[in-house]
């Protein structure tokens, strides 16, 4: 099985999303891009299902690093002073 990949960028995504659904549903890999970085990728159900059978299978395996921890329980960092006072700070 082969998948043809496009990328475009994430304001033409949120403008077409309709369209890059079904290409993904055609069995495209739409990779989404912002400022020519790519950040995500879109791809069929079909495709998810076949890594998991890869790696069923031994062929493939999944990372061995550990998870990320994720920053969303963490309160706010508090300053001690003004965003200027520290630019020039820094620029010092």
């Amino acid at each position: 099985m082969y998948i043809i990949g496009v990328e475009v960028s994430v304001t033409d995504f949120r403008a077409e999303l309709a369209s890059w659904i079904q290409a993904a549903r055609d069995g495209d890999d739409v990779t989404i891009t912002e400022h020519g970085t790519p950040v995500a990728r879109l791809v069929t159900i079909d495709a998810a299902s076949t890594i998991d059978e890869l790696t069923d299978r031994g062929i493939i395996a999944r990372s061995s690093a550990p998870k990320r921890k994720s920053a969303r329980m963490r309160g706010r960092a508090k300053s001690t002073s003004s965003v200027a006072d520290l630019l020039v700070e820094q620029r010092r």
